[in-house]
């Protein structure tokens, strides 16, 4: 009997699972978010004080939607450090993503990037000589130091490039600062980027390293050689107005 019943329920499920009756297995997916850096929207603002002016500028967050326009490390220096170390990393070129700053007078412009895990915020400020953060010819700024300076030359104008970090609660904030003197004003150039420490991820290719966060799950790993080539290669399309 138990086989007979068996058999009858068998040919019963049978019939049903033909006419469709009974659903069939679907495949569970799970996609994964492709790493993206996150994005900020940019702002723009600009302080003209005349003389020596104290750290009022223009500021920039990286974006997709930025005007374009035309267009390392030691207390070491020189012209042809970036060649160098580009040589030896992979840049994204220079392209219409890029945007193009003037500043209100006209006396400079340059080009920064704004897509991809490396494009920074960055901030153009009028330094007075009296700044507590200026040291000789260059500026200390906050937190603590990720190296001994460097001088990069871009077109007869001398930058002193310092670089600092300030850590807490597991976030670091990367600055890097770039001060020349521009037709007798002290022009800092101000690059940050948000880091994290990657052991607040269970991903443990992120562990013992300062990473991107991509959302709360997820992070993307950071060259910081690769950053401070792409900074100088922003600054590298420096130019005074003739």
């Amino acid at each position: 009997m138990k086989y007979l019943i068996s058999a009858a329920t068998l040919f019963t499920s049978a019939a049903l699972l033909g006419a469709g009756c009974l659903p069939s297995a679907q495949p569970e997916t799970s996609p994964l978010p492709a790493e993206q850096p996150k994005q900020e929207v940019q702002t723009n603002t600009e302080n003209m004080m005349g003389g020596d002016m104290m750290n009022t500028g223009e500021s920039n967050m990286p974006s997709s939607d930025q005007t374009t326009g035309e267009g390392m490390m030691g207390e070491e220096t020189t012209e042809g450090m970036t060649a160098e170390m580009t040589e030896h990393v992979d840049l994204a070129a220079i392209d219409d993503t890029w945007g193009s700053y003037t500043n209100r007078a006209g006396t400079f412009s340059f080009r920064y990037p704004t897509r991809g895990r490396y494009a920074p915020e960055w901030e153009v400020s009028y330094i007075a000589a009296d700044d507590t953060n200026l040291s000789g010819d260059c500026y200390t700024g906050n937190g603590s130091s990720r190296g001994t300076q460097s001088t990069l030359s871009v077109n007869g104008t001398s930058f002193c490039h310092t670089k600092t970090d300030d850590p807490g609660a597991g976030q670091h904030y990367y600055s890097d600062y770039y001060l020349a003197n521009v037709a007798g004003t002290r022009v800092l150039f101000t690059f940050t980027k948000h880091l994290v420490n990657g052991d607040m991820y269970d991903d443990v290719s992120c562990h013992g390293k300062i990473v991107l966060s991509v959302g709360d799950s997820f992070c993307a790993q950071f060259d910081e050689a690769i950053y401070e080539a792409t900074l100088d290669q922003s600054m590298n399309t420096f130019v005074v107005a003739g």
